[in-house]
């Protein structure tokens, strides 16, 4: 009999390992938790004592882990007592890069190994009915396929090493902004008085079909063996839905391709998760939605108090005017006693643009960051972000909507390591913020998106050194990082250059740049050199007023811009850039 090694015997690995016993392999398991290796046991496993027994002559070894770092520690440990032309396997969904890592380290050994991700959730688990997405060499995925196959029904080769991650984090991507769009469609019919069987019995034949609606419907009563029916019992969990969506954004970020669905899904489950439900199944984000949807009858009776027309039509106006405005003030204005810092500023930003406040010392930048960050609040005037007036909120329920900023003076943790930094910063999602009493390794599972995020801002070699050490751009790099790992829509740099010398600024100027692909940026910076590299609009103000606005060819040369800078008197050639330099 064939001895298989299994690493791993959680909610997927158990029954994974289960279904290799009844194709008639040895199978050994070893798991960190007691309770599991006992149910395995129960199920036909040989526990085995440590992680190093699992491999001691086994032909293949598979592993089933929660993050990259896991699978990079595990191998780590394992590799050395290998065999070489052992077959490993790791079914894991993990980030590209430590999927490749893995196949380096199994190369130096020897070793063969593919990258398998599945497809399926726990039933396909326990069903055998998985698909295996596989990255490696042929040979390798030849070995690997008939274990798979005893664990699955569909085996598909998708390349190279990491093309089998790349592959299952494309496909969840896609996994999480259909359950969010046939969510909404439910709720939206439902608020148009039609039933959730004529909806399905509809779209489940037309060309609004997919699997989010067919096979896990997210609303109970069309798809009987839909989570829905069981009170969202999780299949496969909003929290791992949560992961693969910010895997897929990580990957986003790091090459350079726009994924706005993707990173709004990422969003929208981070926010569900946050409201204590990251353990249900990822189906039940359809009750996220409705309960962010107003109370009301059918829109068609309603009527807009705006000239009498129809909700609807207004409801669209207002909807297209968001899309394309993230962040509007109107009439904003801030005094101080009898000064007044900001006066009736009246602000648009873009979304997907870089945005960029300017004007002299003085001119109310800083003051309108902490108006629009909730940090101070207004005299008078509304805030909106995303259409929704955050006028009256507190700046963490600002940060959270998504709308988070930087400060001019380094606001980072000087004692704690760069890594450690993020994953502070991190650790909100997994509802552990303020939990001092559980163990540090309940953060593991966060090292891999903490050590992607020190890679976007190139700090990856300096992250077990701590944040104090750090040259000055460096600390820049790191509290972007930090705004980062809380998962922005919206960036408010306030002077990201400040203090810097130009190698670093160069560096940190090419770094929004990466950041505002998938983002929105808003900053205030001096240095107008970066200012015209970097942004598509630019706002002057002075004396707490907007005194220009557009591009920089447009405000560079605007005489009352130069005056504001210089004084009054003859401008000088090259317009604004030349008067500041």
């Amino acid at each position: 009999m064939r001895k298989i090694g299994f690493v791993g015997l959680g909610n997927m690995g158990a029954p994974m390992a289960t279904n290799l016993v009844k194709a008639g392999y040895e199978v050994h398991g070893y798991d960190l938790a007691p309770e599991n290796v006992d149910a395995a046991t129960r199920a036909g496993i040989v526990p085995a004592a440590s992680v190093a027994a699992v491999v001691e002559k086994a032909e293949a070894v598979v592993t089933m882990l929660p993050a990259g770092a896991h699978v990079l520690n595990v191998w780590r440990n394992f590799l050395p007592h290998a065999e070489p032309g052992t077959l490993l396997i790791d079914c894991s969904t993990i980030d590209v890069a430590s999927a490749r890592q893995a196949h380096d380290l199994a190369r130096a050994r020897g070793c063969l190994s593919v990258d398998a991700p599945v497809s399926g959730g726990t039933g396909g688990a326990i069903a055998g009915t998985l698909t295996f997405m596989c990255g490696g060499d042929e040979d390798a995925v030849g070995r690997a396929r008939p274990m798979l196959e005893a664990m699955g029904r569909k085996v598909v080769h998708c390349g190279t090493g990491g093309n089998g991650q790349a592959a299952k984090i494309c496909n969840n991507m896609i996994l999480g902004i259909s359950m969010i769009a046939v969510s909404e469609a439910f709720v939206l019919g439902e608020k148009l008085g039609l039933s959730h069987q004529a909806l399905f019995d509809v779209a489940s034949t037309s060309s609004g079909q997919c699997w989010s609606l067919t096979t896990y419907c997210p609303v109970p009563g069309p798809v009987p063996t839909s989570p829905a029916n069981h009170e969202y019992k999780a299949g496969f969990a909003a929290a791992l839905m949560l992961k693969d969506l910010r895997l897929a954004r990580d990957a986003a970020d790091s090459t350079g391709t726009a994924t706005q669905l993707g990173a709004e899904a990422a969003r929208l489950y981070t926010a569900f998760a946050e409201t204590g439900r990251g353990g249900a199944d990822f189906s039940g984000i359809v009750e996220f939605v409705r309960s962010r949807s107003k109370s009301s009858g059918p829109v068609s009776e309603r009527r807009s108090p705006q000239d009498g027309k129809p909700a609807a039509a207004v409801a669209d106006a207002d909807t297209t005017k968001a899309a394309e405005i993230i962040l509007e003030t109107s009439g904003l204005t801030k005094e101080f006693g009898g000064l007044r810092a900001v006066n009736d500023v009246n602000l648009q930003v873009k979304t997907g643009t870089i945005h960029a406040l300017i004007g002299p010392n003085g001119a109310g930048k800083t003051t309108c960051f902490n108006l629009i960050t909730k940090f101070l609040p207004p005299t008078a005037g509304t805030i909106r972000f995303k259409g929704k007036d955050i006028t009256q909120l507190q700046p963490a329920e600002v940060a959270r909507l998504g709308l988070v900023r930087s400060f001019q003076i380094s606001a980072t943790f000087p004692h704690m390591t760069v890594l450690e930094n993020v994953l502070v910063s991190l650790q909100r999602p997994l509802g552990t913020a303020f939990h001092f009493w559980r163990s540090e390794r309940s953060l593991d599972v966060l090292h891999d998106r903490a050590r992607a995020l020190l890679d976007d801002v190139g700090l990856a070699d300096f992250a077990e050194i701590d944040a104090v050490e750090l040259p000055y751009g460096h600390k820049r790099a790191l509290e972007i990082a930090t705004t980062l790992a809380l998962d922005p829509e919206m960036l408010l740099l306030d002077e990201p250059m400040a203090g810097m010398g130009h190698e670093d600024i160069s560096r940190i100027s090419a770094l929004i740049r990466r950041v505002a692909k998938s983002r929105t940026v808003l900053m205030v910076e001096h240095n107008l050199s970066v200012v015209a590299d970097l942004s598509d609009t630019i706002t002057v103000l002075a004396r707490g007023e907007i005194l220009a606005e557009g591009s920089y060819s447009e405000v560079s040369g605007d005489p009352r811009v130069i005056e504001a800078y210089m004084g009054s008197g003859t401008p000088p050639r090259g317009g604004v850039e030349a008067a500041h330099a």
